[in-house]
């Protein structure tokens, strides 16, 4: 799949070439009632399994609801599926803040081996009545195993190459937030130099109010020259963050997969763990508002 959207102008072949939608919502009763043909539900949810984070700095330690991985798990979800590695997916979702669910289950399909995978760049809804349906597909059982790369990076690393100058962070969370205003955690602001573009500013805003967003992507132009105006480039190693691990997936999808940059890392846990490890070592984990 070279450009990995699919929209009014090639969904028909999509499907005709066996692709498989899946419904990224925590509402089964929204799917039961009316889904596209050939797709699942899968609710984020499912995929995310929050456990305790070690820290020993100083003595000190935290229980740090941290969103993790359990990979086993995801195996077993997938499999039940009936979801093969080589198979072409397209995940859709709920306009604006529902578009996480999306992206982030499009992150974790990348890291167990899903190379053909897309997003659905169009509000569903709007699609032709004849591309929905209310009966559930039938799929052949899994051939093959998944095997999960995890793109994410820790705290202690994103610290010290941030320190070195040897990365740039973005943090895509809502100005406020980067800002420090918001109180959303004890301590709140952000990693020094980091750049702020707030995730939303790659999607088309709903013209009667620009902070809601629609399900489709800007040109990719118009998110190079967002990108070029912050000083960031291909070249770049990014390191991704937000406030806990979700909002940063959609950022990740349109570097990486859309436009191929080469290196770019997940943080694992953001802020919710960087501010926390701020309260401990204030040296070694500085912020700024």
């Amino acid at each position: 799949m070279s450009i990995p959207l699919i929209d009014e102008t090639n969904i028909v072949k999509f499907l005709v070439d066996g692709g498989k939608f899946i419904y990224s919502n925590d509402s089964y009763k929204n799917y039961t009632s009316s889904h596209l043909l050939n797709s699942i539900v899968l609710s984020p949810n499912t995929f995310r399994a929050t456990s305790i984070y070690p820290n020993t700095i100083n003595g000190a330690n935290a229980s740090i609801p941290v969103q993790q991985i359990d990979v086993d798990n995801i195996k077993k979800i997938f499999k039940n599926a009936k979801l093969s590695i080589n198979d072409k997916i397209c995940v859709y979702a709920e306009p604006d803040g529902e578009l996480l669910n999306a992206f982030f289950i499009i992150a974790i399909l990348y890291q167990f081996g899903f190379k053909n995978v897309a997003y659905l760049n169009t509000e569903y809804k709007k699609l032709s009545p004849d591309l929905f349906t209310q009966d559930y597909p039938v799929w052949q059982p899994v051939c093959g195993e998944y095997e999960f790369t995890d793109f994410s990076i820790q705290a202690q690393e994103v610290a010290f190459l941030n320190q070195q100058k040897l990365a740039k962070i973005i943090d895509v969370r809502p100005p406020l937030d980067f800002a420090g205003v918001s109180k959303t955690f004890k301590v709140n602001g952000h990693i020094p130099d980091s750049t702020n573009i707030f995730w939303k500013k790659f999607f088309v805003p709903v013209s009667e109010n620009p902070l809601v967003v629609s399900n489709k992507l800007l040109p990719f132009t118009e998110i190079e020259k967002i990108l070029a105006d912050n000083a960031l480039t291909r070249n770049d190693n990014i390191i991704l963050s937000c406030n806990s691990g979700s909002e940063l997936t959609s950022t990740w999808f349109v570097l990486v997969i859309a436009l191929k940059w080469p290196s770019v890392k997940l943080f694992n846990g953001s802020w919710n763990v960087y501010q926390y490890l701020h309260q401990v070592d204030p040296l070694k984990f500085p912020i700024q508002k």
